[in-house]
Protein backbone atom coordinates (compact mmCIF):
# COMPACT_ATOMS: atom_id res chain seq x y z
CA UNK A 1 0.00 0.00 0.00
CA UNK A 2 1.40 3.60 -0.72
CA UNK A 3 2.00 6.26 1.97
CA UNK A 4 -1.44 8.30 1.08
CA UNK A 5 -3.06 4.79 1.15
CA UNK A 6 -1.73 4.07 4.37
CA UNK A 7 -2.36 7.41 5.88
CA UNK A 8 -6.21 7.29 4.08
CA UNK A 9 -6.91 3.60 5.71
CA UNK A 10 -5.36 4.95 9.27
CA UNK A 11 -8.03 8.03 9.83
CA UNK A 12 -10.77 6.02 8.35
CA UNK A 13 -10.29 3.24 10.82
CA UNK A 14 -9.98 6.54 13.27
CA UNK A 15 -13.22 7.83 12.58
CA UNK A 16 -14.58 4.87 12.51
CA UNK A 17 -13.49 3.18 15.69
CA UNK A 18 -14.51 7.09 17.44
CA UNK A 19 -17.88 6.80 15.48
CA UNK A 20 -18.40 3.09 17.46
CA UNK A 21 -16.78 4.89 21.13
CA UNK A 22 -19.63 7.72 20.96
CA UNK A 23 -22.30 5.42 19.89
CA UNK A 24 -21.25 3.00 23.01
CA UNK A 25 -21.04 5.52 25.79
CA UNK A 26 -23.84 7.26 24.54
CA UNK A 27 -25.78 4.05 24.77
CA UNK A 28 -23.79 2.85 28.31
CA UNK A 29 -25.30 0.98 31.26
CA UNK A 30 -26.57 3.29 33.97
CA UNK A 31 -24.76 0.76 36.60
CA UNK A 32 -27.80 1.21 39.03
CA UNK A 33 -27.21 -1.97 40.41
CA UNK A 34 -23.67 -1.18 41.61
CA UNK A 35 -25.58 1.12 43.78
CA UNK A 36 -25.87 5.07 44.05
CA UNK A 37 -22.60 5.38 45.68
CA UNK A 38 -20.63 3.51 43.25
CA UNK A 39 -23.08 4.18 40.20
CA UNK A 40 -20.41 7.02 38.84
CA UNK A 41 -17.49 5.05 39.49
CA UNK A 42 -18.72 2.26 37.07
CA UNK A 43 -19.99 4.25 34.75
CA UNK A 44 -16.40 6.12 34.02
CA UNK A 45 -14.51 3.43 33.93
CA UNK A 46 -16.88 1.71 31.59
CA UNK A 47 -16.53 5.19 29.13
CA UNK A 48 -12.76 5.18 30.04
CA UNK A 49 -12.03 1.26 28.91
CA UNK A 50 -14.29 1.89 25.95
CA UNK A 51 -12.63 4.94 24.50
CA UNK A 52 -9.08 4.06 25.12
CA UNK A 53 -9.86 0.91 24.34
CA UNK A 54 -11.27 0.56 21.08
CA UNK A 55 -9.57 3.05 19.02
CA UNK A 56 -5.75 1.76 20.46
CA UNK A 57 -7.02 -2.07 20.00
CA UNK A 58 -7.94 -1.27 16.09
CA UNK A 59 -4.91 0.66 15.35
CA UNK A 60 -2.75 -1.42 17.16
CA UNK A 61 -4.14 -4.81 15.33
CA UNK A 62 -4.89 -2.99 12.10
CA UNK A 63 -1.62 -0.69 11.75
CA UNK A 64 0.95 -1.80 14.48
CA UNK A 65 0.56 1.84 15.59
CA UNK A 66 1.97 2.28 19.13
CA UNK A 67 0.20 4.61 21.56
CA UNK A 68 3.09 6.94 21.27
CA UNK A 69 2.14 7.06 17.92
CA UNK A 70 -0.92 8.91 18.97
CA UNK A 71 0.65 11.26 21.42
CA UNK A 72 0.50 9.01 24.62
CA UNK A 73 4.26 10.92 25.00
CA UNK A 74 5.58 13.49 26.98
CA UNK A 75 5.89 16.02 24.35
CA UNK A 76 6.34 19.37 26.02
CA UNK A 77 9.60 21.48 25.32
CA UNK A 78 11.43 23.83 27.87
CA UNK A 79 9.90 26.81 25.15
CA UNK A 80 6.21 25.26 25.79
CA UNK A 81 6.51 24.80 29.47
CA UNK A 82 5.52 29.04 30.55
CA UNK A 83 2.57 28.60 28.14
CA UNK A 84 1.26 25.32 29.41
CA UNK A 85 1.92 27.34 33.08
CA UNK A 86 0.04 30.30 31.45
CA UNK A 87 -3.30 27.55 30.51
CA UNK A 88 -3.70 26.24 33.66
CA UNK A 89 -4.18 29.35 35.07
CA UNK A 90 -6.45 30.43 32.10
CA UNK A 91 -8.81 27.44 32.43
CA UNK A 92 -8.59 27.41 36.78
CA UNK A 93 -10.22 31.46 36.28
CA UNK A 94 -12.42 29.81 33.41
CA UNK A 95 -13.62 27.05 36.29
CA UNK A 96 -14.17 30.03 38.38
CA UNK A 97 -16.40 31.65 36.39
CA UNK A 98 -17.84 28.64 34.91
CA UNK A 99 -19.12 27.95 38.24
CA UNK A 100 -21.01 30.67 38.88
CA UNK A 101 -23.70 29.79 36.38
CA UNK A 102 -26.84 28.14 37.66
CA UNK A 103 -26.97 25.40 35.27
CA UNK A 104 -23.05 24.85 35.67
CA UNK A 105 -23.79 24.26 39.42
CA UNK A 106 -27.01 22.49 39.16
CA UNK A 107 -24.79 19.71 37.24
CA UNK A 108 -21.57 19.65 39.26
CA UNK A 109 -20.23 18.18 41.22
CA UNK A 110 -20.93 14.86 39.67
CA UNK A 111 -20.40 12.56 42.74
CA UNK A 112 -23.97 13.63 44.74
CA UNK A 113 -22.12 12.75 48.05
CA UNK A 114 -18.98 13.91 47.62
CA UNK A 115 -20.35 16.88 49.96
CA UNK A 116 -21.53 14.68 52.87
CA UNK A 117 -18.34 12.02 52.21
CA UNK A 118 -15.27 14.86 51.46
CA UNK A 119 -12.90 11.36 51.58
CA UNK A 120 -14.43 10.59 48.51
CA UNK A 121 -12.87 13.77 46.31
CA UNK A 122 -9.35 11.02 45.90
CA UNK A 123 -11.17 8.31 44.50
CA UNK A 124 -13.43 10.50 42.44
CA UNK A 125 -10.72 12.54 41.10
CA UNK A 126 -8.20 9.53 40.09
CA UNK A 127 -11.68 8.14 38.17
CA UNK A 128 -12.18 11.63 36.16
CA UNK A 129 -8.47 11.61 35.83
CA UNK A 130 -8.27 7.77 33.71
CA UNK A 131 -11.70 9.31 32.20
CA UNK A 132 -9.99 12.09 30.45
CA UNK A 133 -6.81 10.50 29.64
CA UNK A 134 -8.91 8.51 27.63
CA UNK A 135 -11.01 10.99 26.09
CA UNK A 136 -7.57 12.76 25.13
CA UNK A 137 -6.13 10.15 23.31
CA UNK A 138 -9.19 9.73 21.74
CA UNK A 139 -9.75 13.14 20.32
CA UNK A 140 -6.29 14.63 20.24
CA UNK A 141 -4.71 11.41 19.99
CA UNK A 142 -6.04 9.25 17.29
CA UNK A 143 -8.34 11.61 15.64
CA UNK A 144 -6.02 14.53 15.35
CA UNK A 145 -1.89 13.18 15.79
CA UNK A 146 -3.04 9.93 14.32
CA UNK A 147 -4.15 11.54 10.96
CA UNK A 148 -2.05 14.18 10.64
CA UNK A 149 -0.22 12.32 8.30
CA UNK A 150 -3.40 12.31 5.91
CA UNK A 151 -5.16 15.68 7.05
CA UNK A 152 -2.46 18.03 8.38
CA UNK A 153 -2.95 21.22 10.53
CA UNK A 154 -6.98 20.71 9.26
CA UNK A 155 -6.81 17.68 11.68
CA UNK A 156 -7.04 20.36 14.60
CA UNK A 157 -10.56 21.12 13.19
CA UNK A 158 -11.97 17.70 12.31
CA UNK A 159 -11.40 16.30 15.58
CA UNK A 160 -13.22 19.67 17.19
CA UNK A 161 -16.85 18.39 15.71
CA UNK A 162 -16.94 15.05 17.27
CA UNK A 163 -15.43 16.31 20.71
CA UNK A 164 -18.55 19.21 21.08
CA UNK A 165 -21.16 16.17 19.91
CA UNK A 166 -19.55 14.39 22.78
CA UNK A 167 -20.61 17.71 25.14
CA UNK A 168 -24.05 17.57 23.76
CA UNK A 169 -25.82 16.07 26.71
CA UNK A 170 -23.52 18.22 29.15
CA UNK A 171 -24.98 22.14 30.41
CA UNK A 172 -25.66 24.27 27.42
CA UNK A 173 -23.15 27.07 28.24
CA UNK A 174 -20.93 23.95 28.56
CA UNK A 175 -21.62 22.36 25.30
CA UNK A 176 -21.34 25.61 23.59
CA UNK A 177 -17.65 26.86 24.85
CA UNK A 178 -16.89 22.83 24.08
CA UNK A 179 -16.43 24.24 20.65
CA UNK A 180 -13.19 26.33 21.02
CA UNK A 181 -11.80 24.75 23.96
CA UNK A 182 -11.51 21.68 21.42
CA UNK A 183 -10.17 23.77 19.37
CA UNK A 184 -7.71 24.68 21.69
CA UNK A 185 -7.13 21.17 23.26
CA UNK A 186 -6.58 20.25 19.33
CA UNK A 187 -3.20 23.42 18.72
CA UNK A 188 -1.93 22.24 21.99
CA UNK A 189 -1.53 18.67 21.09
CA UNK A 190 -0.39 19.58 17.19
CA UNK A 191 2.19 21.84 18.62
CA UNK A 192 3.64 19.55 21.33
CA UNK A 193 2.75 16.05 19.08
CA UNK A 194 1.95 15.03 23.12
CA UNK A 195 -1.93 14.46 24.32
CA UNK A 196 -0.22 14.73 27.86
CA UNK A 197 -0.58 18.88 28.03
CA UNK A 198 -3.83 19.13 26.66
CA UNK A 199 -4.97 16.21 29.15
CA UNK A 200 -3.23 18.61 31.93
CA UNK A 201 -5.30 21.55 30.94
CA UNK A 202 -8.71 19.57 30.36
CA UNK A 203 -8.54 17.30 34.01
CA UNK A 204 -7.58 21.13 35.88
CA UNK A 205 -10.11 22.47 34.46
CA UNK A 206 -12.81 19.83 35.09
CA UNK A 207 -11.30 19.67 38.56
CA UNK A 208 -11.78 22.66 39.32
CA UNK A 209 -15.75 22.72 38.07
CA UNK A 210 -15.99 19.91 40.19
CA UNK A 211 -14.61 21.94 43.50
CA UNK A 212 -16.20 25.67 43.01
CA UNK A 213 -19.46 24.15 42.30
CA UNK A 214 -19.32 21.95 45.50
CA UNK A 215 -17.68 25.16 47.71
CA UNK A 216 -17.69 28.14 46.17
CA UNK A 217 -19.92 31.30 46.90
CA UNK A 218 -22.16 32.67 43.96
Amino acid sequence: MSPRGSANARAAAAYGAAALVLVLTRHSPDFAFLGARAQLFGWLGYVAVVTAGIPAAVMRLGFRQTLAASGLTWGLARRDAGLIALGLLGVVAAAALLSRHPEVRAYYPRDAFVKSEPWRWLPLTLAFASYGLAWELLFRGHLLLGVVPRFGRAAVLLQAVPFAVAHIDKPALEAWLSIPAGLLFGLVAFRTRSVLPGFLLHFTLSTSVNLFCAYGRV
